[in-house]
């Protein structure tokens, strides 16, 4: 993939460069001056808002022109305008496709960041608007009586006494990974997707990662990105461990999810193309749709629903854990996903001040089956990280429906991992996931 990107834009340079080589070379030179602007920009607001820059991996020199010249959260919504006027002088349509994403993005990255120097000024906006402001999704309204249905078909699942939420707390406890072993299992499954991913994907020789495990965090497991192919991997360690958390968290931060993802932005992106703007990665930004979208699809591209039952029933052997009931395990979370759109919904009047926190954390152990902890924790990622909440179920449904209309099947696994190649292969944003052709 890297050398059909970097072929594909000297073929597509030369052409233009030989149709009107004065006003290409100028766009160019132009092009990446703002981008080098908006790289030092970004990494000044970072200097500000200490959670918005999730990563960095471009030159040095930027980094210290932000740190040695600190500004503004007003100069900062100026120099994004100007910027954004410099951008606009340019006619989309002259640009080749790729040149288009890289347009798109940086003026994307730019609204965004106006929209969260709004919020860090105390200017908080509905949950709707700010999610769209900065994320471009917007997550679909549920009813109660939508989440009653799911709970109904899925009373069936877990007979017994009880309310729903009882009786699956009861029956997801026999899916508690002792303490002992939680670092073992993870390291299996590691292993395991590292090996699974390097048949698909070249990754860099020198990737590598570090595991650790804590404790006192909003969120359950964290990617911090250092740059060079290397991650340091968080696992957060305040709630019981489960057998199915394992994989999906090990997919979601390491292989192929976002260890994965930032390696190929870095090496494919801002090395083998120059795009500078794409090394630094802003949390709040729409291109976190498509980072956590891949992560969270990470584990269905990683393993068929046979092949997960049958790793998970290995890992309960070493684990000293019951076996049996994996299938049943799968069967039940399958009905339990159905409710995840109602965790937006709650998060949504929980934000905008329509009910309370003990509210929030009823509805979401009545109609997502959370226990009172693990609601409780949730509540305190929203507390800090707002609607980002929005980038995990709308970033999904984007890749799983992007897969599904070019015609992924579970059966076809090389054409799923091409695919999901491919969208590591550029700074895509969610619109970009509405296409049939990335780079249109």
């Amino acid at each position: 993939m890297q050398n059909i990107l970097k072929i594909s834009l000297i073929t597509i340079f030369c052409t233009v460069f030989f149709a009107c080589q004065k006003k290409t070379i100028e766009i160019r030179i132009n092009f990446s001056n703002l981008a080098e602007r908006y790289v030092v920009l970004q990494l000044q607001m970072g200097n500000i808002d200490k959670e918005y820059v999730d990563a960095y991996f471009g030159p040095l020199k930027y980094k210290q022109m932000a740190d040695s010249n600190k500004i503004s959260l007003t100069e900062i919504r100026l120099a994004a305008d100007s910027l954004l006027f410099e951008l606009k002088k340019y006619n989309e349509n002259f640009f080749n496709p790729l040149w288009k994403v890289r347009y798109r993005y940086i003026k994307k990255e730019l609204y965004a960041l106006l929209a969260r120097v709004a919020i860090v000024e105390g200017n908080r906006k509905a949950f709707n608007t700010e999610s769209n402001e900065i994320f471009n999704v917007i997550a679909p309204f549920v009813t109660d009586e939508e989440a009653e249905k799911v709970l109904k078909n899925l009373d069936a699942l877990l007979p017994g006494e009880g309310t729903l939420q009882e009786r699956f707390e009861e029956f997801h406890k026999g899916f508690i990974v002792p303490k002992e072993f939680v670092p073992i299992l993870f390291r299996m499954a590691l292993e395991e997707l590292r090996r699974k991913t390097k048949l698909y994907i070249q990754l860099p020789s020198s990737e590598k990662f570090d595991l650790e495990f804590v404790n006192d965090k909003p969120w359950g497991a964290y990617n911090w990105y250092k740059g060079y192919f290397n991650s340091h991997i968080q696992i957060n360690t305040d709630l019981p461990m489960y057998l199915d958390r394992v994989l999906d968290l090990t997919c979601h931060e390491a292989y192929p999810g976002h260890h994965v993802y930032h390696s190929s932005i870095e090496k494919i992106i801002v090395r083998d193309s120059g795009w500078v703007e794409c090394s630094v990665y802003p949390l709040y930004s729409p291109q976190s749709v498509v980072s956590e979208g891949l992560a969270n699809y990470a584990v269905e591209l990683a393993f068929t629903k046979e092949e997960r039952i049958e790793f998970e029933k290995k890992l309960c052997d070493v684990a000293d854990m019951n076996s049996e009931k994996v299938e049943r395990l799968h069967r039940v979370l399958k009905g339990v996903k159905k409710l995840e759109p109602f965790s937006n919904e709650v998060v949504r009047r929980y934000y905008d001040k329509v009910i309370n926190k003990v509210q929030a954390v009823e509805l979401l152990m009545k109609y997502t089956l959370r226990t009172q902890a693990q609601a409780e924790k949730f509540l305190s990622f929203v507390d800090n990280y707002g609607s980002y909440t929005v980038t995990y179920s709308e970033g999904y449904n984007l890749v799983k429906n992007y897969m599904a209309r070019m015609g992924v099947t579970e059966e076809n696994t090389h054409y799923r991992w091409l695919l999901y190649k491919e969208l590591l292969s550029g700074p895509f944003l969610p619109s970009d996931l509405l296409k049939d052709k990335l780079k249109d």
